[in-house]
């Protein structure tokens, strides 16, 4: 204490020294020479120098002292913000030095500054004594001025010059905003008079906003502190104050210069919270010295103690006072006393030294286990003077890893890796079988993190969770991918544990590996072996895909042909000439039975492809058992008549209803019928019968064939199987009629069986259908109407078959229709935007532009947007039944024409033509008139479940109408026109 009074003594004395010095000289140039002078001597400094403003307001180095006077003897400044950093740049030969710069004010204006040039920054005390000297300089310099003032020169000078010196003060305030933190000045009302950027800043307005305002009303957070009273003392005292502040803004801190003036107070702003903030943060380290639970010592390189905080009181048992000056050897036990100069040793050469483990002795004499870190303590040029010391008290944890070596010791019986951590993972045990596991040993390993040794790098981040999770008491089982010494990888089963001691406390981690890489690497194969299983199924199921698109495409390309054969032998029937010769009708009529026929084979064989593949669908309702069977005697009957085979139909009285898909049904019946008669001898019998059996519907055919063998019999319903296989067997057949029939029924969830009492004496076949809930239905017949349905409709065909074209136009034509044909989408859409029609009749297979985008762009045209449109086709695939209801459309999946089976109806509110607004009595007044042998085909038609309510018999005029158009393209167009028909009010386009 006494040092730090007299350095203050002698700096005061120093500075009283100055000042009488530069003032006592009149002479401007002596008193510039002092000032500089005395300003390198007392603040050792490398160079000082003063800077004036002359008449112009340049701003001149008019005094200089030390290293750098050469290079600032010329030099000259504008009046503007960069002049200081114009000489920062000048000074930059030694990037170490420092510029320190204070101003000069002279009648409360600033008339230059003087700076300082040193290697190392100005304490505070300097700052303030570089400061005092500015202002002594200031004194000086004025008296010398005024001397000069006293002759008749230089009281001309002065009022020359009076407006240039205003001048110059406006700049060099500017300058201020450059030379210090924050500058204002006050006047006598306490009103902002001049302020500079950064300290319009800390008020958070503009310096135009803040000139004239009174600095209580920007400020209010100051009023009544100790900024204020030193504030007050140095305008209404007149007094300079230096003083701290931290009212200003918060978490700053300012060192405050304030200058009475003749018109009011400078104040000078300094920012000085990092530096306040070191020693907040000195104050507050302190503190967490004295209140920490770990000991901390510090000693001196001798060995002397220093410091000893509270913590070290307890763990120790000596008192501060008690202990401090006396040497750390004092709690160190005999044996242990070597340790000492090796640490001291390694302190003066600067090292660290953490987390060394030993032992110390208290004043009571035990004994106690500690782990010191060790820091060397610099001072403030880097040399080493003591030492500081943290003390861990770590016997208890001594004693728990001893447990936890224990517990894990008794694991050694289940002949797996157990590894042993403290709770941060720290390794405490390796067995032997961990050891040959991971490839360390216990002393390599021990001491080391579980998560370093032993996770893969791939997994640390995994293995920190589940560090985690076993640090709060929860075990973890499950595989992990770790890694040997060598660094190679496998996997484990690891199953991790919390331990805990008698007391129930958690305090460590136990974990079990076991090397599960075998058994990888056989689920690895297995995965292949099941991987490429699935290729090959997925493989199987692009094959299936290209074989189901081969099969529609041969569909498609088999009935287009036979399309054609049929309806040209439809038209040639009707020809005049056909009709008056027996034996061309004969010829004719044989080529349509063996062309149906062959439609018939190729629509078992698709329907046995699609069930066998999964593909086959029903479309499931509540349907008449009954008329599904005469629907089938009627299509069969002519061809049983051409045998003379007498059909015996016996059916139970009344309607059996079930839940299936009349057209599988009648497919079913249709096939068990045509089957008998192929079997039957000319002028045989074919029984038809049903009746019902508790929940079941049953249904008997019986002939009087040749029956079967009874050796055959379990393989009857076998796909290809025949009772007579030969090459020269007298009825044809591809066997696969039976097969297709089991398949459906089944689908039904019915049964069907084979009897036959040998060769020779008929065969029977019974089905057996599970009977509907629904018991009864009105039916009302539909009574005849008008004919010439057909008469004078505009009809389009579209199809890219120009025979299917042909075709269609010749039997369209017979009926009276007004037909229009293309050959291609483009085609039909130009055609169909120049006239109107009020049917459309379109391909779905066709090149370029297929029927479904054909029929899309259509109904952009404005005049086409509602005329029925019916899409045939002869794919018959899913996906096209789904976009053909998407798109409003009806649709026939199969594209073989014939009179018997009533071929395309359409349903619609209105056509374009008001005259062909054809009631559905007259639709089916047609097809009643069309065809002789197509009576099964109408009653079929009319018995498919389509019964009318009175108010659907008379359809108006604006109402919905049902036209039977050609003769069926299939029966399931014929379900298609039912479902129609069931929603009259939904128009069907």
């Amino acid at each position: 204490m006494d040092k730090q009074e007299t350095t203050e003594k002698s700096s005061f004395d120093r500075l009283v020294a100055i000042n009488r010095a530069i003032t006592t000289s009149l002479d401007f140039s002596e008193v510039l020479r002092l000032i500089v002078l005395n300003a390198a001597e007392l603040f050792s400094a490398q160079t000082s120098f003063l800077l004036l403003a002359d008449e112009d307001g340049t701003l001149r180095v008019r005094a200089s002292h030390g290293l750098h006077s050469s290079k600032l003897r010329d030099f000259a400044g504008s009046m503007g913000e960069s002049v200081i950093d114009d000489l920062r740049r000048l000074l930059k030969s030694d990037s170490s030095s420092t510029l320190v710069t204070v101003p000069v004010v002279v009648d409360g204006s600033i008339s230059g500054f003087l700076s300082v040039v040193r290697e190392i920054q100005l304490s505070a005390e300097e700052r303030w004594q570089l400061s005092a000297l500015g202002d002594q300089a200031a004194i000086a310099l004025n008296n010398a001025r005024l001397h000069e003032l006293s002759t008749g020169e230089a009281l001309r000078q002065r009022d020359e010059t009076l407006e240039k010196l205003r001048a110059s003060n406006r700049k060099i305030n500017a300058i201020l905003d450059s030379i210090t933190d924050l500058y204002y000045h006050l006047d006598g009302d306490w009103r902002f008079t001049e302020i500079n950027r950064r300290a319009a800043a800390l008020f958070g307005k503009a310096k135009e906003e803040l000139i004239g305002r009174v600095i209580w009303d920007v400020l209010p957070s100051a009023m009544g502190s100790a900024f204020e009273t030193h504030l007050q003392k140095a305008l209404s005292g007149r007094e300079t104050q230096h003083f701290e502040a931290a009212q200003l803004a918060p978490g700053a801190w300012f060192d405050v210069h304030a200058y009475p003036s003749r018109t009011g107070l400078f104040v000078y702003l300094r920012d000085i919270t990092e530096r306040k903030q070191a020693e907040i943060a000195t104050h507050r380290l302190a503190a967490i010295v004295e209140s920490s639970d770990d000991a901390i010592i510090s000693k001196n390189l001798d060995g002397i103690i220093t410091s000893w905080n509270r913590a070290a009181e307890r763990i120790f048992g000596y008192e501060a006072e008690e202990i401090i000056g006396q040497p750390v050897t004092l709690l160190i036990p005999p044996h242990r006393l070597d340790e000492e100069p090796a640490i001291l040793e390694r302190i003066r050469q600067g090292k660290r030294i953490e987390h060394y483990e030993t032992v110390r002795r208290r004043k009571d004499g035990t004994l106690i286990d500690i782990s010191l870190t060790v820091s060397p303590v610099k001072d403030d040029q880097g040399k080493t003077i003591g030492a500081s010391k943290i003390a861990y008290d770590v016997t208890d944890r001594k004693r728990a890893e001893e447990e936890i070596r224990f517990q894990a010791y008794l694991l050694n019986a289940v002949e797996q890796a157990v590894v042993a951590t403290d709770m941060d993972g720290k390794i405490l045990y390796l067995n032997s079988f961990a050891e040959s596991l991971f490839g360390w040993s216990s002393a390599e390993a021990c001491g080391s993190s579980v998560i370093d040794i032993i996770s893969s790098e791939s997994l640390r981040e995994e293995a920190a969770k589940i560090l985690a999770r076993l640090q709060r008491g929860d075990s973890w089982s499950g595989e992990f991918l770790v890694k040997r010494k060598d660094g190679s990888v496998f996997p484990a089963m690891v199953t991790d544990s919390p331990i805990f001691n008698a007391k129930g406390e958690l305090i460590g981690i136990v974990g079990v590996s076991v090397d599960i890489s075998e058994r990888k690497r056989i689920e690895e194969e297995q995965a292949r072996l099941h991987a490429s299983e699935r290729e090959a199924r997925a493989q199987a199921e692009r094959a299936n895909a290209l074989k189901d698109e081969f099969l529609a495409t041969l569909s498609h390309e088999l009935r287009n042909p036979l399309n054609v054969m049929l309806g040209y032998s439809e038209v040639l029937l009707r020809n005049e000439e056909v009709k008056q010769s027996p034996a061309l009708r004969h010829s004719i009529e044989v080529l349509r039975r063996n062309v149906l026929h062959q439609s018939v084979l190729v629509r078992d064989i698709l329907d046995l492809s699609r069930l066998h593949t999964g593909k086959l669908s029903l479309n499931r309702e509540t349907v008449s058992f009954t008329t599904v069977i005469i629907n089938a005697v009627e299509s069969v009957r002519a061809e049983a008549a051409a045998k003379d085979i007498e059909l015996k139909v016996d059916v139970v009285e009344g309607v059996l209803f079930i839940e299936g898909d009349p057209i599988r049904l009648e497919q079913v019946v249709w096939n068990l019928l045509n089957n008998a008669i192929k079997f039957t001898s000319p002028g045989g019998t074919v029984g038809i019968t049903l009746a019902s059996d508790g929940q079941d519907a049953v249904l008997v055919i019986k002939d009087s064939g040749e029956g079967i063998d009874p050796a055959f019999l379990p393989a009857v319903f076998e796909m290809f199987r025949q009772g007579d296989a030969r090459s020269n067997r007298k009825h044809g057949g591809m066997g696969i009629g039976l097969a297709l029939v089991r398949q459906l029924v089944e689908l039904h969830g019915g049964s069907v069986t084979a009897a036959s009492e040998g060769a020779g004496k008929g065969a029977e076949f019974e089905i057996r259908i599970p009977l509907s809930s629904e018991t009864r239905k009105d039916v009302k017949r539909i009574p005849w109407a008008i004919t010439d349905a057909l008469l004078r409709m505009r009809i389009l065909v579209v199809d890219d078959s120009e025979d299917n074209v042909e075709m269609l136009r010749h039997v369209l034509e017979i009926e009276g229709a007004t037909v229009t044909t293309a050959t291609s989408g483009a085609e039909a859409l130009r055609i169909s935007a120049e006239r109107e029609f009020d049917l459309i009749v379109s391909d779905i297979s066709m090149p370029e532009m297929d029927g479904f985008e054909f029929l899309r762009r259509l109904r952009a045209i404005p005049m086409q947007r509602d005329v029925p449109a019916l899409a045939l086709t002869g794919l018959g695939r899913a996906e096209d039944v789904d976009r053909a209801e998407a798109g409003r459309v009806l649709l026939s999946r199969h594209q073989t024409i014939g009179r018997d089976q009533a071929c395309a109806d359409l349903a619609g509110r209105k056509t374009n033509n008001p005259s062909q607004s054809t009631r559905l009595k007259g639709g089916l007044d047609f097809l009643k008139r069309t065809s002789k042998s197509g009576r099964g085909a109408f009653r079929r038609f009319l018995s498919n479940s389509l019964h009318l309510s009175d108010s659907q018999e008379n359809v108006g005029e604006d109402g919905h109408f049902l036209l039977a158009l050609l003769f069926p393209i299939t029966k399931v167009l014929l379900r298609l026109f039912h479902h129609s028909h069931r929603s009259m009010d939904q128009p069907f386009r």
